[in-house]
């Protein structure tokens, strides 16, 4: 795997490496105001660089209305370019956030999500599963 530098100020937040074709996003804490600029930076460059995404959402327990938002325009730009976004072990606060969207595939490690990402036909033709 890849390391990848990023936002000097987000780096106890945000970590982002590659694992081939595919960009790995990390993330420590909240999903707040004080992490939406640097996690909104750090998504759209691994979207337009990359066919694939995963977001690890394992040690972030909630998601505030500013980390949403950056969420759905991820997924947006994603959708647009041909580029599957999914999630690792959201919290039971973000999927609740999410209100069930099927939009974002999510598995329970890192190591699922890039096997599915390599194996779903990619660049992607829509949304996740």
């Amino acid at each position: 795997m890849h390391k990848v530098s990023h936002s000097e100020s987000h780096r106890s937040r945000i970590a982002l490496a590659e694992s081939g074709d595919v960009a790995i996003l990390t993330l420590r804490g909240d999903i707040d105001a004080t992490i939406a600029r640097g996690l909104r930076d750090s998504l759209t460059w691994a979207v337009d660089h990359h066919p694939g995404v995963v977001l690890d959402v394992s040690a972030a327990p909630e998601i505030a209305p500013a980390g949403l938002d950056v969420l759905m325009r991820a997924r947006r730009r994603g959708h647009g370019r041909g580029t599957r976004l999914c999630l690792v072990a959201p919290s039971r606060s973000l999927r609740a956030a999410l209100g069930g969207d099927s939009r974002f595939s999510s598995f329970e490690d890192c190591e699922s999500a890039v096997t599915w990402l390599r194996t779903a036909a990619l660049p992607a033709t829509g949304g996740g599963r």
